[in-house]
C-alpha cells in the first residue's frame, strides 16, 4: 500500500481536517480532529473517498466513540452512535462545485476551468 500524507495543524475551537492521505492511487482519506470535550480522548473521524469523492468509508476512532456515548448519556446529544450515525455523516458531507455547496461528489467547476487553461498553454 502507497501512503501519501499530508498533515495540517491549526488551533481552533471547531472540527477540522489535521490529514489527507492518498491511498494506492486509488483513494483518499481524510482525517478530521473533532472538537475535544475531554484532552484524554484522541477525537477523529476518517472518512475515505473514491477518485470520484464520493465516501466509500467512514471511521470514527475509539477516543470519539467514548466522548460522543460520553455527551449521549449526559443528555448533550440525541443521536446514538450507530451505523445511522455515520449515514448521517455521510449524507452531510458537502462538497463546493465553485460557486456553492452541494448536496453530490461534484468536481469544482473553477478548478476545470483553470485546468483547461493550463491544459491549453502546454
Amino acid at each position: 500500500m502507497t501512503v501519501q500524507r499530508f498533515n495540517h495543524i491549526s488551533v481552533t475551537k471547531y472540527n477540522k481536517v489535521v490529514v489527507v492521505e492518498a491511498v494506492d492511487k486509488k483513494y483518499i482519506r481524510v482525517s478530521t480532529q473533532e472538537v475535544a470535550h475531554d484532552p484524554l480522548f484522541y477525537s477523529r473521524i476518517i472518512y475515505t473517498f473514491n477518485k470520484n469523492f464520493e465516501v466509500v468509508a467512514i471511521l470514527a476512532v475509539d477516543g470519539f466513540i467514548k466522548i460522543h456515548n460520553k455527551l449521549e448519556k449526559e443528555g448533550k446529544l440525541k443521536q446514538t452512535y450507530n451505523q445511522a450515525y455515520l449515514k448521517s455523516l455521510k449524507d452531510s458531507i458537502k462538497y463546493w462545485d465553485g460557486e456553492k455547496f452541494v448536496n453530490t461528489p461534484t468536481m469544482n467547476k473553477k478548478y476545470n476551468s483553470a485546468k483547461q487553461v493550463v491544459d491549453l498553454a502546454h
